[in-house]
């Protein structure tokens, strides 16, 4: 597979997510279990706890997206790395104070930690994804890029669970609440002392990478802005017919600063078809993985009457699927095009989905299996998103990719939210005047309203996400057609001449070329 990417510059964007992920995963998978069960925080109010950190989110993003397209291309490393230093110190500083048992007994400082760990994942989240268009790279080498964002996901998911479960397993058994909320609160410390250091790591690599890059032009927004932009760029009197090109750092320099002058309006994404239905295909994807993440251990627990250990071992074998999926999509898609795959992994996921909520809660191995098949199906289904992400930002390069990132991630976020409130409301009304915790601090069983709540979250409200999906993308699978055509290329006149042409446009990196400054 041709990448326009060293091993080193692909290694070093992988773990520049790495904190982003592991604190994700715990607070997805363990944060309603942390405020309800341990700290007997009730189910509605630690439901709109999560509901404040959503909400910080949904418009942190936005706002991390534009000012990171804003921020001047001259900095080392480009525009992207200092906001995710800033992110991931802000990350740093709040995680911990979240999965804090004094911090949890107060609803308000709760949300306020949240919050701000909200903010700072956000704007983490999105400098990182915008940083993959600037890497440079066509196609093939977006959709790498995204299998191995996906990868390091799993592996520091793997990890923080890992270490959820070796915590727990210490503890005297059964362990009480305050005994496991302990527990949590140095896996959350640990997380973000290992997380931090591979952000630096990133920070410290990619700056260094961008100072000993090679030259570049850009990518094209149709053959007219390409070609417009590379002849702004070139030096008078060494253009196609002159003696010799311009100087590396020179015409790197120039490329980029002709995309950041000329910026077209914010406004400008919303009327692109692309934007919305990669947006739309992007929310469903993220709606489905974040109410599995969140609710599957709430299922096995309540519903499937499963031990607390036992939550804490099943995302481990969930997470090892994800990497299988992941570098699954990637092959598939290098053969079938990428919206022919994406329509296969999302009838995968919705039919998984669909299992998990009819199998009876005694079938405990049947259970096991639609919960890794449906892992393994939503890993791919996300990292095709991201990949056809990419490739919009490729397409519209001086449309601020940030800003493609973080509305997306808005959308995704505010969904999910209130998904979360809405069954956490569900599940609170049920409890009616049922005892609020057991002998040994834990929260009382749930009712059998709140069963049939978290059944929906993680059950039937991924399998709608990926019905919806199936809808978007059906009509770009069974009639494929590429997302970018290079300079002079025909739109394909049936299915066999589309394969072929985006099969060409993927192995060719037509789009390969970094939007990273250059520093002497």
């Amino acid at each position: 597979m041709p990448s326009a990417l060293t091993r080193l510059q692909i290694a070093a964007y992988g773990m520049g997510h790495v904190l982003n992920d592991a604190c994700a995963i715990l607070w997805f998978s363990y944060g309603l279990f942390f405020l309800h069960e341990l700290c007997n925080m009730p189910a509605e109010m630690s439901g709109l706890v999560i509901f404040s950190g959503q909400i910080a989110d949904a418009i942190a993003t936005p706002a991390a997206g534009i000012l990171s397209d804003s921020t001047p291309t001259s900095l080392p490393g480009g525009r992207r790395l200092i906001w995710i230093a800033l992110g991931s110190i802000c990350v740093i500083i709040c995680f911990p104070r979240f999965f804090s048992p004094v911090v949890a007994a107060s609803p308000v400082w709760s949300a306020v930690s949240a919050s701000v760990f909200n903010i700072g994942w956000a704007t983490t989240q999105v400098s990182h994804l915008a940083l993959a268009p600037d890497l440079g790279g066509g196609q093939s080498t977006q959709l790498l890029l995204s299998v191995i964002r996906q990868v390091a996901t799993v592996l520091s998911s793997l990890a923080a669970f890992v270490l959820v479960r070796v915590s727990l397993s210490k503890l005297s058994q059964p362990p009480s609440a305050h005994e496991s909320a302990a527990a949590f609160h140095r896996v959350a410390n640990s997380v973000v002392t290992a997380g931090g250091v591979a952000s630096l790591l990133c920070i410290l690599f990619v700056t260094k990478l961008c100072r000993c890059g090679a030259g570049f032009s850009a990518p094209p927004e149709g053959a007219g802005t390409a070609a417009a932009i590379k002849t702004e760029g070139a030096t008078p009197g060494h253009g196609a017919g002159g003696a010799q090109p311009p100087h590396p750092r020179r015409k790197r320099q120039t490329t980029v600063d002709l995309l950041v002058e000329k910026a077209a309006p914010l406004g400008k994404w919303l009327t692109k078809r692309v934007f919305w239905h990669v947006g739309l295909l992007y929310t469903c994807a993220r709606l489905a993985l974040n109410l599995t993440a969140t609710y599957v251990p709430l299922l096995l627990l309540e519903v499937c009457k499963r031990t607390v250990d036992e939550v804490a071992s099943v995302p481990i074998l969930m997470y090892t699927f994800q990497i299988v999926g992941a570098i699954g999509a990637e092959r598939i898609a290098l053969r079938i095009t990428k919206d022919r795959t994406l329509f296969l992994y999302v009838i995968v996921s919705a039919a998984s989905s669909l299992a998990l909520s009819v199998v009876p809660s005694s079938a405990w191995l049947t259970i096991l299996s639609a919960v890794c098949v449906q892992s393994l199906a939503s890993s791919g289904v996300l990292v095709l998103v991201v990949a056809m992400q990419a490739d919009a930002a490729r397409q519209y390069p001086n449309y601020g990719h940030g800003f493609l990132y973080g509305t997306h991630s808005m959308l995704d976020k505010v969904s999910s939210g209130i998904a979360i409130v809405l069954l956490q409301h569900v599940a609170q009304a049920g409890a009616g005047s049922e005892a609020s915790a057991t002998d040994d601090g834990m929260a009382a069983p749930a009712s059998s309203v709140a069963q049939h709540a978290y059944l929906v979250g993680a059950c039937i409200v991924p399998m709608c996400a990926s019905a919806t999906a199936i809808l978007l993308c059906a009509r770009d699978a069974l009639y494929p057609r590429p997302h970018i055509l290079s300079p002079g290329m025909k739109r394909p006149a049936n299915l066999e001449q589309a394969t072929r042409q985006e099969a060409k446009e993927m192995e060719a990196d037509i789009l390969g070329q970094p939007l990273l400054p250059g520093h002497p």
